[in-house]
């Protein structure tokens, strides 16, 4: 069949479905107009979802930096209200050491009891007159000149009349230091600490005042008695018994009077044991400056947020399965939704 034939075959088609008046089905008729009357009220639920969505999604736009906001101010503020305590702990500390404590009440020595003392300054304890003492003194000095110092000390030991029982001597290239152990006349004791602790920089020193006149006086008693068991003796007839006794007595006497001489000239001697050292004290560190009431309140706020960020990544490491598996059932729900839909419009 050629093409003329066919156009007129098509137009004849075309007058016969003009000229016939198809009429569709009452059942397709009743779902077309159900569909009609069912699009008006779906379209305001697809509307007012899509309203929704867009308020939705600009508030989370803008809540998202209000959040942030807010939590560096309520760090801000957390940092400021406690940045304040560690000055208000210092004002009271320093309050509390301002305040005079009551000093013990000292008990009076004993008689006949040892004196310590840790002095300063040259100051000494002065030793009893016409009481015999066992005295003695320790003193640590940094000097400038360690020979220079160890020939005054030596020179005024002997200037005070005196001696020096011993002499330890070390200079060494950086620091050097000296032990002197020196011997001084009671009297003079006190004028000899005032010298010795001029010649530098007192560091520690020490003064001790035994009381020995009770055991001088006991001796003393003993001698009297030996002395009057004698001549009683010598008064008797002389034999041979009594001889022995007297020379014994002599003997013990001697001996009596040996010792008391011997601790009589020690106890008119103090000892002073005087330490120099040439080395110099070390530098002191500088002390770090105390923070500002604005560091402290940065430091405070830097905290308060960090414990925030801890908080928000636990929930998300906690909530976040939670989360997905949500949105995975969610998603799920709607493909499940739209799938129904479509087969519902296929069969209609």
């Amino acid at each position: 069949m050629s093409l003329p034939d066919l156009d007129e075959r098509f137009d004849e088609l075309v007058l016969e479905l003009r000229a016939t008046q198809v009429s569709a089905p009452a059942g397709l008729r009743d779902r077309v107009e159900a569909l009609v009357k069912a699009e008006p009220e779906e379209r305001p639920a697809r509307r007012q979802r899509r309203r929704l969505r867009l308020p939705l999604r600009r508030l989370a736009l803008v809540a998202v930096p209000v959040a942030v906001v807010l939590a560096a101010a309520g760090a801000l503020v957390g940092g400021l209200a406690t940045s304040g305590g560690g000055s208000r702990q210092t004002s009271g500390s320093l309050q509390r050491a301002l305040v005079p404590k009551a000093l013990p009440a000292r008990p009076a020595p004993a008689p006949n009891a040892s004196l310590h003392a840790a002095t300063g300054a040259g100051a000494t304890i002065a030793p009893s007159p016409g009481r015999a003492q066992l005295y003695t003194a320790d003193i640590y000095l940094r000097v400038k000149d360690l020979s220079a110092a160890t020939k005054s000390a030596l020179a005024t030991a002997r200037s005070l009349g005196g001696y020096v029982r011993s002499v330890n001597y070390d200079d060494g290239k950086d620091s050097g230091s000296a032990e002197l152990v020196l011997r001084v006349p009671l009297r003079a004791v006190q004028t000899a600490i005032v010298r010795f602790s001029a010649l530098g920089t007192i560091l520690q020193q020490h003064v001790d005042a035994q009381d020995v006149q009770p055991r001088i006086d006991a001796r003393f008693r003993q001698m009297q008695a030996l002395r009057l068991q004698i001549s009683k003796l010598q008064k008797l007839p002389v034999t041979d018994s009594t001889t022995a006794k007297i020379s014994k007595l002599q003997r013990e006497l001697r001996v009596l009077q040996a010792d008391q001489a011997r601790e009589t000239r020690e106890y008119s001697f103090a000892t002073i044991a005087l330490s120099l050292t040439s080395k110099q004290p070390a530098k002191p560190k500088p002390q770090p400056v105390p923070p500002s009431r604005i560091d402290r309140t940065l430091d405070r706020a830097g905290a308060i947020l960090l414990d925030e960020a801890v908080v928000v990544l636990y929930v998300l490491i906690v909530g976040g399965p939670i989360a997905l598996l949500a949105a995975f059932f969610l998603a799920g729900g709607r493909a499940v939704r739209r799938r129904g839909e479509a087969r519902l419009l296929e069969r209609s």
